[in-house]
């Protein structure tokens, strides 16, 4: 797997790896030896917690340089109209009249926690590079939510959500496929009514007019 990183990115793996490097790992072989000069190993919990903690961080300096190797650098600017690296994004779920908020990162700087998303996790890949109105969520009334959004002029693509709409799970599924611009379909609007699901879409013409298209399904992951 090639992680997409920034030259910042790289740049500040670098300088950890030179901290660890000429800090960290000197002070974690005195530990050991300082320990190891206490005596009897088989009950000395200090040896052991040292050697821990010398492993743990030679572990950290392989897995970084490891990253930077097999990195794919990108650039952290995007166009204006679409959404890109360092983005923020409100994502607005009209079942529940909510708006949840993403943030758009690379690899080493996502945290589900502080809404911070890897734009290589499911979700980051469905609306990295996305403009207005090219994907949109369909949530059933127990509350689990289908995301559906332009699959690179094949369809569109979807997939169920986790609980907390942060990952996808299961295998995506192809819908409106087998189309050819400008007839294949994007910019999906889902809503729901009398216990059944609508999605609208547009034709790939560009900003030129074309007829919208309606497709009915019995649950939110269609087939549509």
């Amino acid at each position: 797997m090639h992680d997409r990183l920034t030259k910042g990115d790289i740049k500040k793996m670098e300088e950890e790896i030179e901290y660890r490097k000429l800090v960290v790992r000197k002070e974690a072989i005195e530990a050991v030896k300082e320990a190891r000069a206490q005596g009897d190993l088989s009950e000395n919990f200090e040896y052991y917690a040292a050697k821990r903690d010398k492993n743990k961080n030679e572990s950290r300096i392989r897995y970084l340089e490891r990253m930077i190797k097999t990195a794919q650098v990108i650039e952290d600017n995007s166009k204006e109209d679409e959404v890109g690296l360092y983005n923020t994004v409100d994502l607005y779920f009209e079942d529940d009249d909510e708006v949840e908020t993403y943030r758009l990162v690379t690899t080493v700087r996502g945290n589900t926690l502080n809404g911070s998303v890897s734009i290589d996790s499911p979700i980051g890949k469905a609306i990295f590079g996305k403009k207005v109105g090219d994907f949109d969520i369909a949530v059933e009334e127990d509350g689990r939510a289908y995301l559906l959004f332009d699959s690179d002029h094949a369809g569109l693509t979807g997939a169920w959500l986790t609980p907390d709409y942060l990952d996808a799970t299961g295998e995506p599924a192809l819908h409106c496929g087998g189309l050819h611009p400008p007839y294949c379909r994007e910019a999906p609007a889902h809503f729901a009514w009398n216990g059944k699901h609508y999605l609208f879409t547009s034709g790939m013409t560009g900003y030129l007019p074309n007829p919208s298209r309606t497709d009915g399904a019995d649950r939110a992951d269609g087939p549509y």
